[in-house]
């Protein structure tokens, strides 16, 4: 894990979030905000809750943040995560924009209001973030097929590219895709009385049009109602298990039974849990996991995807460093020796165009972690060092943290 610095008071929270509003444009964030508001009407409980409110890094934090003022009510002494995270970006934005160039700052303001793509862009800020923690200088580039930044030590400078991986792009199941296959099947089968288990084996791709999920949907359907409980069923997409019981408002607890979830399931599959309402308690979950027996290509995307950096942005003549950003990876921890990710970093270092690249780092998602004196950040990360690098004097430089691990 490396510790974030988040370089701020709990107290200076409120106006570092009108900072980044205006730094957004009110007009702009609004816009967007009623944007997302919208979405999530018209959008199922499971697909609002495991996508839309997770797509972009700050639109439910905003929300939560203005409906503290609205009501009066201290922001200070209701501070949330996420309004606490939030408060950590605006912190990076306002003090790194200040010697950003105009081209670049005006090119963040465009790109923080992007649905899909904020948090890749945010990635970027983290990065330098963590260097100017560190006592480096950060210097911009403005010009396309560039690196986003230079990091200037006392001793010597690299250049540093950020490389957001979508790995939904690689996968036969796309997350968007999965939940709203969630929010299609299971209410209905909670209406039918049942509770369990649904497992779903693909043969290729999880549909992407929602008439097809829906055909994949009233084929489980209409089984359950033919009397099927249990055991394996063909349908057209593949297979699905099934393993269900008649609810009787057993309330569930749901930190428990995600984890659970999480044990039970393969690497590869998602998963999700669907429960009904019963006086304010969780009851009668039902649990659905998706998997597809052909094999992901992620490993050869994100090779890709640094290959083309290498040869696209980073001058042969500096030393360099590739940052990679993998959304949704819980830890890095047994990935450093051995592992598929391991084996396919250090196959990119082997070439000789390549030998001005210093180190690949990879990380994801910030998380909280309570601490005696409040909350500490963190975010799993992993470093491979390139050893024919051709720039000894960046061999032992702590690129990630002083332990340089994960």
């Amino acid at each position: 894990m490396k510790k974030i610095d988040q370089g701020f008071q709990q107290k200076e929270v409120q106006n570092l979030v009108e900072k980044l509003k205006r730094f957004l444009g009110r007009t702009q964030l609004d816009r967007a905000l009623s944007r997302y508001q919208r979405a999530l009407i018209s959008s199922g409980p499971i697909y609002s809750e495991y996508y839309l409110k997770r797509r972009h890094p700050w639109w439910q934090a905003f929300l939560d943040y203005d409906a503290l003022v609205k009501s009066g009510k201290s922001v200070y002494k209701n501070l949330t995560d996420s309004i606490f995270f939030l408060a950590g970006d605006a912190k990076k934005i306002s003090t790194l924009q200040v010697r950003m160039p105009e081209s670049v700052r005006l090119k963040y303001q465009r790109d923080f209001l992007d649905d899909e793509r904020a948090s890749d862009f945010l990635f970027e800020i983290s990065i330098a973030w963590h260097f100017l923690t560190r006592s480096h200088k950060i210097v911009w580039y403005e010009e396309d097929n560039r690196p986003e930044f230079s990091v200037v030590t006392n001793d010597f400078g690299f250049d540093v590219e950020c490389k957001a991986i979508g790995v939904d792009s690689f996968r036969k199941i796309r997350r968007g895709d999965f939940y709203n296959l969630v929010d299609i099947l299971l209410p209905s089968v909670e209406k039918m009385g049942l509770s369990g288990e649904i497992d779903l084996l693909l043969e290729e791709r999880l549909p992407t049009n929602r008439i097809e999920l829906r055909n994949l949907a009233d084929q489980a359907l209409h089984l359950i109602e033919r009397g099927v409980r249990t055991g394996n069923h063909s349908i057209s997409f593949g297979t699905m298990t099934f393993d269900l019981t008649e609810a009787d408002k057993t309330i569930v607890d749901l930190r428990q039974m995600y984890a659970e979830l999480w044990a039970r399931k393969s690497p590869e599959a998602y998963g999700a849990i669907y429960a009904a309402d019963s006086a304010g308690s969780p009851v009668d979950a039902i649990q659905m996991t998706c998997r597809s027996i052909k094999a992901d290509k992620v490993l050869e995307g994100i090779r890709k995807k640094i290959s083309d950096a290498c040869s696209r942005q980073l001058d042969p003549s500096r030393p360099s460093l590739l940052a990679c950003f993998i959304h949704e990876i819980e830890d890095f921890r047994g990935l450093e020796y051995g592992s598929g990710l391991e084996q396919m970093t250090n196959s990119l270092f082997l070439s000789e165009a390549r030998n001005h690249l210093a180190a690949v780092t990879y990380s994801s998602d910030s998380r909280f972690a309570p601490t005696h004196y409040g909350r500490e950040a963190s975010s799993p990360a992993v470093i491979f060092r390139n050893p024919y690098c051709k720039f000894e004097n960046v061999a032992q430089f702590r690129f990630l943290s002083k332990e340089e691990s994960t």
